[in-house]
């Protein structure tokens, strides 16, 4: 199989404990458009790896056909009408038509774990011609020519093509019409499977044969188990236990509390005071009575001098007057100077009246400069006054002019109706001056809640060059990483970017590498780079600036073996991700996604700034 040997070379050893256990289905829907049936590959352990189902053509060795074959005819959506072209692969699938045209869903196609364009890429060779009679809706038969064919994935492209924790992996949808009395139609394969396990050893597995007609499960439409795509009653049919738990060992529930009674604490119900079917509230405090010197259940207690009632505990002269009541009144006329005569004030320190010298270093003013007073004024000794917002910006700012920001002059240009920085920030203070920090470990790179930064490899020089590489928290930190006027681009900014560059709105929402051209539009090509091949057609000279994972390693700056520059948008995404755009030297277009595969909101990455719309 000549085309096979080069596609999957790395392929090397076809030695290893097979994992395949054979094809097997589903029905999917039903509908005016016949059985949908959907064909599986599995597998015995979740790493099994599916590359392709294929034949080899008569003039190769060893010869060996594929063929997929309907008792009736097979649906096939794009004929005479919809489109110019049938998508024979679930990746040619664009979900959004779902909506527009709900019978795509109903479609029959070919596929290695991929259902729509979202979810990967598969390829075809060697199968325009089966592709004819299979889009007429007739069986579909591959190899009978002088060279074979298959549909495949690159290794470790797609991670659908593994077998998973339910060990499978979709190979194809297929609608089968109903016969002429209504009858559902059935599907069968005869296929040539490559796959690998773990170990990236390559298996072939030739002439796999199945059919949709004869499939074992539990057709019990009451059970829990029950398969709609069993054709044959095996004894596997479970029922609900009385927890609603499919084939579970409860057999009662009586309070219905979600607990089985043979290990609930408590069948029945808990009073208000937490006691199993218990009385409720018996005590004049509900479930306890109150405590000795108590005057309520909140546990108040009464004024000091008084009982529960207001009742007063003592009027020693017997002059109508609580004696706690003349005692703090005497104590309040000692603090106010009420005995000290005129020109004097009371000295709690000295419990004299002492004369009042109203001098400016009595800062607690109780006539007296002492320890108090100077431990006053150390308190305040360095306090300062809160930092405001200060606009770098000198005279009238028109893009294109250089913008100096905390010391430093960043080139801006202008690409259509949007005004950018032309090199990576650098700052290493917020917007107020506030510090951001710096120096963290890997382990804090990984944990860090906070905003950070560091510089590539920690060598100065990368910082002039490449900028400074910032954590997502620092880029939403309220205090701002960009000049007045100026903020961190979103996802929808850098969108707009690449739909001024060509990119269409489809291709914009889209994630992964896309917009041809576009990356090279907006890479720079400096000598130190070899590979980076930027253009610069537009002026926003994006450097191979690298990247820190979220434990702190690094990826390459300035490095000709992996030329990298990841840019934050200001948009998270789900939990502790966030958006961003990436370029390389391995790639003429943009990469849009989230952080993931070692990144996160704690990962380091360049920041440019976009000023803001007028």
């Amino acid at each position: 199989m000549r085309y096979l040997t080069v596609l999957f070379i790395f392929c090397y050893s076809l030695s290893g404990s097979a994992q395949f256990l054979g094809l097997t289905s589903e029905v999917h829907a039903t509908s005016e458009y016949g059985t949908t049936h959907r064909i599986y590959a599995e597998f015995g352990t979740a790493t099994d790896e599916c590359l392709a189902v294929y034949s080899i053509g008569q003039q190769e060795i060893n010869p060996v056909t594929l063929e997929l074959g309907v008792t009736t005819s097979f649906y096939q959506w794009g004929l005479g009408e919809q489109l110019p072209s049938e998508p024979n692969l679930g990746s040619e699938i664009f979900p959004f038509l779902l909506s527009f045209f709900p019978e795509i869903g109903y479609d029959s196609w070919f596929t290695i774990g991929s259902e729509t364009n979202e979810d990967g890429t598969i390829s075809a060779i060697g199968m325009s011609d089966a592709f004819t009679e299979f889009n007429n809706g007739n069986g579909f038969i591959l190899g009978e020519g002088a060279v074979g064919g298959a549909w495949y994935i690159t290794p470790d492209s797609n991670p659908l093509a593994y077998a998973g924790d339910d060990g499978m992996v979709l190979l194809g949808q297929f609608t089968a019409a109903d016969d002429a009395e209504g009858n559902p139609g059935h599907v069968t394969c005869d296929w040539n499977i490559q796959w690998h396990d773990v170990s990236n050893n390559s298996h072939y597995e030739i002439g796999v044969q199945y059919n949709t007609w004869d499939i074992p499960g539990c057709t019990e439409t009451e059970a829990c188990n029950y398969n709609l795509s069993a054709t044959t009653d095996d004894g596997s049919c479970l029922y609900n236990d009385a927890l609603g738990d499919c084939g579970g060992p409860c057999e009662a529930d009586a309070d219905a509390d979600g607990i089985c009674d043979n290990v609930d604490d408590c069948v029945g119900a808990l009073d208000a005071c937490g006691v199993c079917n218990g009385p409720g509230d018996i005590y004049e405090c509900g479930c306890t009575e109150i405590p000795e010197g108590d005057c309520d259940c909140a546990g108040g207690q009464p004024e000091i001098g008084y009982d529960c009632n207001g009742n007063c505990l003592s009027d020693f002269n017997d002059n109508g007057i609580c004696d706690i009541v003349e005692l703090i009144e005497i104590n309040d006329a000692v603090a106010s100077g009420a005995f000290c005569g005129e020109g004097t004030i009371w000295n709690d320190s000295f419990g004299l009246c002492l004369p009042l010298d109203l001098c400016p270093s009595d800062i607690d003013e109780d006539g007296l400069t002492g320890v108090t007073d100077l431990m006053e004024l150390l308190s305040l000794f360095g306090t300062a006054c809160e930092a405001e917002d200060v606009d770098p910006e000198l005279g009238e700012f028109t893009c294109g002019d250089l913008m100096n920001y905390h010391g430093y002059d960043y080139a801006t240009v202008q690409i259509g109706e949007q005004c950018w920085f032309a090199e990576n920030l650098r700052n290493t203070n917020y917007r107020n001056f506030d510090p951001i920090p710096t120096g963290l470990d890997n382990e804090e790179w990984q944990t860090s809640s906070y905003g950070a930064y560091t510089i590539y490899d920690n060598d100065s020089t990368n910082a002039i060059t490449y900028g400074l590489l910032y954590n997502f928290h620092a880029v939403v930190d309220s205090r701002g990483l960009c000049p007045i006027d100026w903020h961190v681009p979103s996802d929808i900014e850098f969108m707009a970017l690449e739909m001024e560059l060509g990119l269409n709105g489809t291709n914009a929402l889209a994630t992964g590498w896309r917009g041809p051209g576009i990356g090279d539009a907006l890479k720079e090509s400096p000598l130190n780079s070899p590979g980076w091949d930027g253009l610069n057609t537009t002026g926003f000279s994006a450097l191979s600036g690298g990247s820190i994972l979220y434990n702190g390693q690094s990826q390459a700056a300035g490095n000709t073996y992996y030329n990298d520059c990841a840019l934050w948008t200001s948009t998270p995404y789900e939990q502790n991700d966030a958006m961003y755009r990436g370029l390389n030297s391995a790639n003429n277009e943009i990469w849009r996604g989230w952080t993931a595969n070692g990144y996160s909101a704690d990962a380091g990455m360049s920041v440019r700034c976009l000023k803001d719309s007028e």
